[in-house]
């Protein structure tokens, strides 16, 4: 098993990354239960809206990061 790093900017991106996936695990929930509880949505319909939201920002990537790459800027 592999060891974590001692020290820098690798070990500063690792618990970047778990606090990332922990911020989007809880707003994934807590957006569910609020659409369905709160608002009242079916929950298929809930679904099926952050799954379009979904797919939008994993299309929306490269066209973002290609203008991000730009040199010059």
């Amino acid at each position: 098993m592999p060891s974590a790093p001692d020290s820098g900017p690798q070990r500063a991106l690792i618990l970047a990354g778990f606090v990332n996936r922990v911020g989007n695990g809880l707003f994934n929930t807590a957006a569910v239960l609020y659409f369905t509880l709160v608002v009242h949505l079916p929950a298929t319909q809930v679904g099926a809206g952050l799954t379009v939201a979904g797919l939008a920002g994993l299309a929306a990537g490269v066209p973002a990061a290609n203008l991000a790459d730009r040199p010059g800027r």
